[in-house]
């Protein structure tokens, strides 16, 4: 981790900060490195003083902008919702904040705080988080209110998928360095550094116009088919960032999920990568959404809950992140409505749709 302090380059962002002479790609540099420095040492249960110092100082400067300069409901949304991760951090590792108080919000305390950042003021009732979980995606991850009325319609439905189609899978192993070439060839190469990581399954990537990007990786080489997709997704937006500076959850996801279907495409695949492919993007994530709001309605957080969800969907469970609460709100519903607008077939892979 501390290769990312390369020249200091961290350091001197915070002290910007502090003087509020700070650009916005810097900002947004240093807040995805932050981000990252927090998922990386609660995945691996590892401390860094180096690190901690970075993040108590943002922490610092976050508590005294949050009540000096007026921000908008957007600004408030993304200060509120990194200030609670760096909470979560303070609290998994036992840090002890002088003269601050740091508070563990449940789900709904969490989705009412936000709702107040937009004008709403929500009580425990179902129809009033929907509506505002549906203000939320579409104007925080911009996904179209199509999208979004077509998730939630699954959401209370006995939708099932259809058994996985019979086919061979090429067995093919990739290294890093294989595919960094097909994706970028040998005249379009992006700069980045790669991490590996070891001992956690993570794969995510750091990413901006101005300044080095970084990849991460639970290994150098030896990745399957679908774990090969998984890094042209990171390529991607590691290329994209080149391009654009901001963009929509939505629109960013869909860019990477169609780099991997065409990556799986073209390397023979066919029906049962797509149906993977669906899968992994569109049903668990479904799957996710709706045991998150069963987590917002009743405050009962209990994995035998999501592992029911998966077998009442004839979908077998899966091992979940311990860190699975750590991020935004819903934010899988712009996965879910990528792979919706990137394969407009998606219901030919269901069977059984109906009201529950």
């Amino acid at each position: 981790m501390d290769s990312l302090f390369k020249d200091n380059l961290i350091s001197g962002f915070i002290e910007k900060l502090e003087a509020g002479i700070i650009t916005y790609l810097e900002h947004d540099y240093l807040k995805k490195i932050i981000t990252s420095f927090m998922l990386i040492q609660q995945y691996n249960k590892i401390r860094s003083q180096k690190t901690e110092s970075i993040i108590l100082r943002y922490y610092s400067w976050l508590i005294k902008n949050n009540h000096v300069i007026p921000l908008s409901p957007k600004l408030k949304t993304e200060y509120f919702l990194l200030k609670t991760a760096i909470e979560k951090y303070f609290h998994f590792f036992s840090i002890k904040i002088q003269n601050q108080r740091t508070k563990q919000y449940s789900q709904f305390e969490q989705l009412q705080i936000l709702a107040e950042f937009w004008g709403h003021y929500l009580s425990r009732q179902e129809d009033e988080i929907l509506k505002f979980l549906t203000f939320f995606i579409e104007k925080i991850y911009e996904v179209p209110a199509h999208f979004t009325n077509e998730i939630f319609n699954l959401l209370y439905s006995t939708w099932r998928p259809i058994l996985s189609p019979i086919a061979a899978i090429p067995q093919k192993k990739f290294s890093l360095e294989e595919i960094e070439g097909y994706f970028f060839g040998e005249i379009n190469k992006q700069t980045f550094e790669s991490h590996i990581l070891q001992n956690a399954d993570l794969l995510f990537s750091i990413t901006n116009p101005q300044f080095t990007n970084h990849l991460f990786l639970p290994k150098q080489d030896n990745f399957d088919i679908f774990e090969a997709a998984l890094v042209v997704h990171e390529f991607q937006h590691i290329q994209d960032s080149s391009r654009v500076h901001e963009t929509s959850l939505f629109v960013s996801e869909k860019s990477a999920l169609n780099a991997e279907r065409i990556f799986l495409n073209i390397l023979g695949t066919g029906k049962r990568g797509k149906f993977c492919w669906l899968e992994s993007n569109l049903f668990y994530p479904l799957l996710l959404l709706k045991w998150e709001l069963d987590i917002i309605l009743s405050d009962a957080y209990d994995i035998n809950n999501f592992y029911a969800l998966c077998q009442n969907h004839s979908m077998n469970p899966i091992g979940l992140s311990p860190l699975f609460d750590w991020g935004a709100p819903f934010q899988m519903s712009a996965y879910c409505a990528a792979t919706m607008d990137l394969e407009p077939n998606w219901k030919s892979y269901l069977r059984e749709l109906g009201e529950t």
